[in-house]
């Protein structure tokens, strides 16, 4: 994985452990192959939160439902913002 990307592919699993944690901030601790490690300070995004948060209880009333939810939901879409 690129530097680059890792907070991207990360970003909504830490904000959610955030979340349901009440921290206000989180660190993210990767090792690249053998050789490289790095950490990454991330801060809490309330705004992000509120939006995951909207997404989760989506998803949770498909298991509640028994229904199948759909194979790609566009998150901005059902929550209407932007990360």
């Amino acid at each position: 994985m690129k530097e680059d990307k890792v907070i991207d592919k990360y970003y909504a699993q830490i904000q959610h452990y955030m979340m349901v944690t009440k921290m206000n901030q989180a660190w993210l601790s990767v090792i690249f192959g053998n050789l490289k490690y790095k950490s990454y300070h991330i801060q809490q995004d309330k705004e992000f939160q509120k939006r995951l948060l909207m997404a989760e209880k989506l998803f949770w009333e498909h298991m509640v439902s028994d229904n199948e939810p759909a194979d790609h939901v566009d998150f901005d879409a059902i929550t209407g913002g932007t990360k």
